[in-house]
């Protein structure tokens, strides 16, 4: 895949897709932030369904990777040394930008993947309602967690749908807060497709969803109306 070329203001935002590699460098006319640092050049990315993604850098002096809020919604990035994992909730278009000292002429090199891969991870996956994703049970993952982070209101309804060719399945709808089952529903060879609906009749709430099946290896859709 082609790597974008290297612009030395922020005038422009070149496009990088999910495995890109980036090479740029700093430069004495790179713009500045308001502390003075220098901002080379800010890239932006396009997420086109729901995923998980990483971006990790080197560089050859001190510098700075800053994960920016464009257009997509997605969780708070778990930022690890290095790597902030960026989880995608809704499609859609967010960026990040390297920042160093406003002396410096280091040149960087950004690498960006998926990450973590739905089969290999067991990690808890964080959604909104209104999306429709895939997410994998396994051996090593034969439960997985779902936490929706909308606030469920008073009178306010969630359905949510599981679909799976494999195995049986079950889907639990969990109270977040208390951890208390709300309801379920089992996916088996003869019924592919399981759905819950539920009406909150109490104190606002988020709520949890579980997926969970016995010598699965297979991917289950997961559909939760908006």
């Amino acid at each position: 895949m082609p790597t974008p070329e290297p612009v030395p203001n922020c005038t422009t935002v070149p496009s990088v897709q999910p495995g890109a590699v980036v090479t740029a460098a700093f430069s004495a006319t790179t713009c500045r932030n308001l502390f003075g640092l220098a901002l080379a050049q800010q890239y932006q990315v396009t997420a086109t369904q729901q995923l998980s993604f990483s971006i990790q850098y080197t560089s050859s002096a001190t510098a700075a990777l800053v994960p920016l809020h464009i257009g997509a919604s997605f969780h708070p990035p778990v930022t690890r040394s290095a790597t902030p994992y960026i989880i995608v909730m809704r499609p859609g278009t967010f960026g990040f930008l390297m920042s160093a000292p406003a002396a410096s002429t280091a040149s960087y090199v950004v690498r960006t993947s998926r990450d973590p891969d739905s089969r290999q991870a067991c990690t808890t996956t964080y959604v909104t309602r209104g999306v429709r994703f895939s997410s994998a049970l396994t051996s090593a993952c034969g439960e997985r967690d779902i936490r929706v982070v909308d606030l469920i209101e008073r009178s306010q309804s969630i359905t949510v749908s599981i679909t799976t060719p494999g195995r049986p399945v079950e889907l639990e709808l969990i109270d977040a807060e208390t951890g208390d089952d709300i309801d379920d529903a089992k996916v088996t060879p003869s019924r592919r497709t399981a759905t819950i609906t539920w009406t909150n009749r109490g104190r606002a709430t988020r709520v949890l969803l579980r997926i969970s099946g016995d010598d699965v290896n297979d991917l289950v859709t997961i559909d939760i109306a908006p």
